[in-house]
């Protein structure tokens, strides 16, 4: 499980952003370029962790439909080991398809609202406007960072369920091939 070093609080977010003298702009516009960067992997690993769930939901169906479409021969003809083998098999799958599912899940994904752009106390002057932004950038991002390890959570889970219902199946075939 992934873990960031060390989360700043809010109120010590808020606090640095405002630890520095105003006329040093070029520190807040560092701050707001290294903040997009963080946004931008944010949002792309959110896009990978959905890319890799959608494959596994569509690869455990893909395999669920298999043992469907042959039932009758699974049930009938397999021995009773490999009955033992095809049932957990079968359970895997199904929970690789939730765990994959869970993770695809439309999740509240934090964005700026129009609360947060248009606020009194901050049409000061830019450079409090850009301080502010920041503060809020920096909310945003640790949202979203959760939601993220939360899909990545469900994207393990869905990838070792997958595993195991794969190499249970591979087993039971094997066990066909040599009996």
């Amino acid at each position: 499980m992934w873990n960031p070093p060390s989360e700043l609080p809010e109120s010590e977010a808020i606090e640095l952003l405002g630890s520095y003298p105003k006329e040093k702009h070029e520190i807040t516009a560092e701050l707001a370029v290294f903040g997009k960067m963080l946004m931008d992997m944010t949002n792309q690993r959110a896009a990978s962790l959905d890319a890799k769930a959608t494959s596994i939901v569509g690869y455990s169906i893909a395999l669920l439909a298999f043992l469907v479409a042959n039932a009758k021969d699974w049930t009938s003809h397999l021995s009773a080991g490999e009955k033992l083998l095809a049932l957990p098999a079968s359970l895997s799958i199904f929970v690789a398809i939730v765990a994959g599912g869970w993770a695809m899940r439309a999740q509240r994904w934090a964005w700026f609202s129009a609360k947060d752009w248009i606020r009194r106390e901050i049409l000061v002057d830019v450079e409090t406007q850009r301080r502010y932004y920041l503060s809020v950038a920096q909310k945003v991002h640790r949202r979203n960072e959760r939601v993220n390890e939360s899909k990545a959570c469900a994207v393990v889970t869905a990838q070792m369920a997958l595993a195991c219902g794969g190499v249970l199946l591979a087993l039971v075939l094997v066990l066909r091939i040599v009996s």
